[in-house]
């Protein structure tokens, strides 16, 4: 993939070297190289120094094997975009404020193929839309309080193919309503909290085929309700906190048909609790800190049936825990900064089983770790940025099998980086904004494989890149024994993949290079077109190719 957003990345290397010396490739140890570079989609706002407009969650969603995302390119506004992953396939889907203006869509989400999101086309208020990723297609939902003002849906979450979500009509307050993507189709499913007062449905969760939210009836306080859609179907589960005060369910995450959430019953703490969905299947799952004192169990994390989370404990500062969602399974997996001192786990990310996160030791600053829920196997990968300093790795994302995060070592900004789980496989992807300046990759989405994500690299302001996440390849003690000339080069190419590991300066033929040599012949050799890697045979492109290069 070329990286057709850098300017003069390469121009320190030379193309006119007479080709007239055998290639002796040295035993090296063992290297790891990403298979792929990071691609800009597309400086979408030349005369501004973002295209991105603001910061809102998830800025990439797919949808119909499109990926959707917000930007402002200077003409239309802030409005919806659609990419296949490609510069030339990133456009403008519709400007639906027409001209300068805003519609700003946000709130993306994908329901079996449909992508939801709200917006304003300025005669209309912040209503629901949706779209096929054409002009045509994209369409104004239902202005569910008519005229200028909003109905303002908002937690848009897909529920067993149906958009939940809560919005307010004006005669109703912000309350829970449902889409099945037709005007006739939308409507409020229940007026919790009756007449114009908010019953407010927050936190919508998916869990078993119905949504578990939080919310309140007026006679109760904020207590944790579930609906399968419809007004019979929706009820407080249980009153947590009997009365008119708030348990305040939060953090709401469902591992397989139950949801884990933080609660408090007026005689505990904010604590660790579970529901099935029925009164009698709600319980607290442990009093992790004993009486009135708050464990605050945050980071709440399914991994593979195991819930991650932080708490603490009178033993403890804010350390790594896991649960069964039995009191018994429910253990603080280390003290990772011993003592009363906060490791502070946070930015959990499940990856192949095992889970990652940002944490300090007390050692060493904030920097990533991994847990299989285990003491042994719960390690720091590497220390990035060296000593009490922090790399502070946030934005964990899951791609392919690998940790894609944004962190500095001190040396380069904050960058991408990724890792395979060891220490040795944990590696800067590429210094995109050279130096100590900030690249600042944010909001990175794992869409079928690409790694998608906004970046600048000095030479544009904040713009949405691609990245082709595939697995790290190691290149291993090969035997470099014998002499070995263009030909063999072409079959080690074709063997390593098309990618280029960034290594500056010059290569020099007079000498026996090493394999950062190779990686520079690589970049300029590429791409050959091999069609055989199983014979030293070179189609004659590739002689031709070398001819050229030969001849300066």
């Amino acid at each position: 993939m070329t990286n057709h957003g850098k300017k003069g990345r390469s121009a320190g290397r030379r193309a006119g070297h007479a080709i007239n010396t055998a290639i002796h490739l040295e035993r090296l140890e063992s290297r790891r190289m990403l298979a792929e570079t990071p691609l800009l989609l597309g400086n979408l706002n030349a005369d501004a120094v973002n295209s991105a407009p603001r910061d809102f969650e998830p800025t990439f969603v797919e949808a119909n094997g499109l990926v959707f995302f917000v930007a402002n390119d200077g003409v239309h506004g802030s409005e919806l975009w659609r990419s296949d992953g490609t510069a030339e396939g990133t456009q403008l889907v519709a400007d639906i404020f027409p001209g300068p203006t805003n519609s700003y869509p946000i709130e993306l989400t994908n329901v079996d193929g449909v992508l939801f999101f709200r917006a304003n086309d300025g005669v209309n208020g912040r209503e629901l839309w949706r779209t096929d990723g054409t002009e045509e297609g994209t369409l104004l939902v239902k202005d569910i309080r008519p005229g200028p003002e909003n109905g303002y849906p908002s937690e848009l979450t897909n529920v067993g193919g149906k958009l939940f979500f809560r919005a307010k009509d004006g005669v109703s307050g912000s309350e829970l309503w449902v889409s099945d993507g037709t005007e006739e189709g939308t409507e409020l499913v229940t007026d919790i909290l009756p007449g114009s007062g908010n019953s407010y449905p927050t936190e919508l969760t998916s869990a078993g085929g119905l949504a578990f939210f939080r919310a309140t009836n007026g006679v109760n306080g904020r207590e944790l309700w579930t609906s399968d859609g419809t007004a019979e179907g929706t009820f407080m589960v249980t009153d947590i906190r009997p009365g008119p005060l708030n348990s305040y369910p939060s953090e709401l995450t469902a591992v397989g048909d139950q949801v884990f959430f933080r609660a408090g019953d007026g005689t505990r703490g904010k604590e660790l609790w579970a529901s099935n969905g029925t009164p009698e299947g709600t319980r607290l799952v442990a009093d992790i800190f004993p009486g009135a004192t708050n464990s605050y169990p945050s980071e709440l994390t399914n991994v593979e049936g195991t819930l991650f989370f932080r708490a603490r404990d009178p033993a403890a500062g804010r350390e790594l825990w896991a649960s069964d969602g039995s009191e018994a399974g429910t253990f603080r997996v280390m003290d990772i900064n011993p003592g009363p001192e906060n490791s502070y786990p946070i930015d959990l990310e499940e990856v192949n089983g095992t889970l990652f996160f940002r944490a300090t030791d007390g050692v060493n600053g904030r920097e990533l770790w991994k847990s299989d829920g285990t003491v042994d196997g719960t390690q720091m990968l590497l220390d990035i940025h060296p000593g009490l300093a922090n790399s502070y790795p946030v934005e964990l994302t899951d791609a392919n099998g690998l940790l894609f995060f944004r962190a500095t070592d001190g040396v380069t900004g904050r960058e991408l980086w990724v890792s395979d789980g060891t220490t040795e496989g944990t590696m800067l992807v590429e210094d995109l904004n050279p130096g100590l300046a900030n690249a600042y990759p944010q909001n990175i989405t794992n869409i079928n494989g690409l790694l998608y994500f906004g970046a600048r690299d000095g030479d544009v302001g904040t713009e949405p890149w691609v990245l082709v996440a595939n697995l790290p390849f190691r290149i291993g003690d090969a035997d470099f024994d014998a002499d070995v000339d263009l030909r063999d080069f072409v079959i080690l190419k074709n063997n390593l993949g098309t990618g280029t590991t960034r290594s500056e300066g010059d290569f020099d033929l007079d000498r026996d290079v090493d394999l950062l040599d190779f990686v520079l012949l690589r970049d300029h050799y590429d791409p050959f077109p091999v069609d055989n890697v199983a014979t030293k045979l070179r189609p004659p492109a590739v002689d031709a190719a070398l001819e050229d290069l030969a001849e300066g």
